[in-house]
């Protein structure tokens, strides 16, 4: 629909889109791919407490390491972070971060192209989007915030990786 628009307003290819426009409409109103992703934000996010509770329990229990001298415990806990959460965790979230970015600004940019002024819409977008508290912007604090904690527990035996 975006390159449609586009079209539209810059070639005389207009009467081809306007053609084709109500099928281009029912793809996007039949697609549940923004569904998808912000139900996916929502089970990461949710997931995210849950992980970051037991995080901060450890890092507020005693230190995983005494004087930073790795042990048992910190290989344990080393082996799950490089393993699960860098190979396959932090992978799930590049993704999901890549598809949610390709289609936010999609999705923002037909608005914009389109001048919608439906206040339900801009409700809508808001929620999901734009506003400061929007389900993206907790999804990507939820993200920082876990990483932090990884940071503050592996701190504790002097053994940081470097985390994006």
């Amino acid at each position: 629909l975006n390159q449609g628009y586009q079209q539209l307003l810059t070639t005389e290819s207009a009467e081809l889109f306007l053609n084709d426009i109500e099928s281009r409409y029912q793809i996007v109103e039949s697609s549940k791919r923004l569904g998808e992703i912000r139900l996916s934000l929502q089970i990461v996010m949710h997931t995210l407490q849950q992980a970051d509770q037991l995080l901060l329990q450890r890092i507020q229990d005693r230190p995983l390491c005494l004087q930073q001298k790795a042990n048992a415990q910190f290989t344990i806990v080393s082996n799950v972070f490089h393993k699960y959460y860098i190979q396959q965790v932090q992978m799930y979230f590049s993704g999901l971060h890549q598809q949610a970015t390709n289609a936010f600004v999609e999705f923002d940019t037909l608005l914009a192209v389109m001048n919608v002024t439906d206040k339900n819409v801009d409700a809508f977008w808001q929620t999901v989007y734009t506003a400061e508290n929007s389900e993206w912007a907790l999804f990507n604090a939820a993200v920082k915030q876990h990483t932090l904690y990884w940071q503050a527990l592996l701190e504790q035996c002097g053994k940081l990786p470097k985390l994006s």
